[in-house]
């Protein structure tokens, strides 16, 4: 089978990759696919797709290392990966611990994550970003992002891994503006299922915030979330807790954590395990919740001066300190039937009476909201077009959402001539 036939044997795939990339990267990217035509090209993925089989470990051909244009990843099901983005200015998303750039099945014509942590010298460093790897894959559900199996590669000192790819984003897209009142509870009873789908296999995320919900798609201006990236993920035992460094996510912190992280030794981690629970985890939700809609809760944050407080702190972590004295920090809505109430119960400070992610998801799923009464916080100017609300994260800042737009023959860009013998597509 061709480079070209398996680019192109699915139309809905090779629209999916003409949407990613302007004119320019196109041709960039794209100009040739020479690098298949390299001196013993073919042996060198024949003998990597062996390995990859025989050994269990996906095999990486560096661009450098083998003069290609671009690196090539091979899993041991004999999947073959183009990885695209190499350099740092092409990334489409970056974080203290990695990267992730953007690879390409050509048996599919899918799209995927690929995901390069940064230098990890300590071993304990890249013992943890195994295990974020076998956790993803042990876990179960459709609201949940998961690794591509067989993907990981533990280099010298790196690790890679390819992750189904989620292509509209996070929901730090709506962080600065109103969303439409109709998505409001769609949106928040996934944010809150998808933590507890978490809970119910056995893990406490403990890194529970908007840029950790990705958006698979979008249905008339609905997104539809999953939620990922299980880094600091530990399971609901306190044993297994007590060996944990403490770690929280700046603004995400509950109260009974950020006092118990602040224990001298050796009662820390004693404290530190016993609200390493559901309930650390409703705290990070509702502050999701906050931040998400707070374009449209105006009227709720004006009405609880320590909200607003704390929201306008330079120091939110310190500030958590003074919660620790004050259980009314927010007042109790008097109208139930809406988003501001669930936040209400996630951010009670007295984890005791904190309601847990599921509890807030069956609450949503049992009541009914009017979008109109959070209608008037949404100027005219927020109306968009299901296209407009698409984040453009996959698009270079100098260009703008008509690169979305732009549509190129991709026939001209790949040489059908470029081959692979038929075997290396079979599984």
């Amino acid at each position: 089978m061709s480079i070209y036939n398996a680019l192109n044997k699915n139309n809905n795939a090779t629209s999916q990759w003409r949407s990613l990339l302007d004119e320019n990267r196109v041709k960039n990217d794209f100009s040739s696919f020479d690098f298949f035509e390299k001196l013993n090209f073919q042996i060198k993925i024949e003998n990597s797709s062996a390995t990859a089989k025989k050994q269990g470990v996906g095999q990486l051909l560096r661009r450098k290392v083998h003069a290609l244009k671009r690196s090539v990843f091979i899993t041991p099901s004999n999947e073959i990966f183009i990885l695209f983005n190499t350099r740092d200015d092409r990334c489409i998303a970056k974080g203290a611990q990695k990267k992730v750039k953007l690879a390409l099945n050509v048996k599919t014509g899918k799209i995927c994550a690929y995901k390069v942590s940064r230098e990890l010298h300590d071993p304990k460093e890249r013992k943890a970003g195994i295990k974020e790897y076998q956790l993803g894959l042990s876990l179960t559900g459709s609201s949940l992002c998961k690794p591509i199996a067989g993907s990981l590669r533990i280099e010298e000192d790196r690790i890679v891994y390819l992750e189904e790819y989620m292509p509209f984003g996070d929901l730090t897209h709506f962080l600065h503006q109103p969303i439409e009142p109709a998505a409001i509870l769609p949106l928040a009873v996934q944010m809150a299922s998808t933590s507890a789908e978490l809970h119910a296999q056995g893990y406490i995320s403990r890194d529970l915030k908007p840029a950790n919900y990705f958006i698979e798609s979008m249905d008339q201006g609905i997104p539809k979330i999953r939620l990922g990236d299980f880094g600091e993920a530990v399971p609901i035992s306190k044993e297994t807790t007590k060996k944990q460094k403490p770690m929280w996510t700046y603004g995400f912190v509950a109260p009974e954590y950020k006092r118990a992280a602040m224990k001298e030794r050796p009662e820390r981690a004693a404290a530190v395990a016993e609200c390493t629970t559901e309930k650390l985890d409703s705290w990070a939700l509702g502050m999701s919740m906050l931040s998400v809609f707070h374009g449209n809760l105006g009227g709720f944050i004006d009405s609880n001066p320590q909200l607003t407080a704390f929201l306008n702190a330079e120091d939110q972590d310190a500030f958590i300190e003074v919660l620790l004295n004050d259980s009314d920090w927010i007042q109790e809505p008097e109208n139930k039937n809406t988003i501001e109430y669930v936040i209400y119960k996630l951010l009670i400070v007295d984890p005791e009476q904190r309601w847990t992610p599921e509890q807030a998801a069956n609450y949503l799923n049992s009541i009914e909201i009017d979008p109109f009464i959070y209608a008037p916080e949404i100027s005219q100017q927020s109306t968009h077009s299901e296209e407009e609300n698409h984040p453009s994260d996959l698009v270079p800042q100098e260009h703008n959402d008509d690169s979305f737009e732009i549509t190129f023959d991709l026939q001209e860009l790949i040489k059908a001539d470029l081959q692979f013998d038929a075997h290396i597509y079979k599984n």
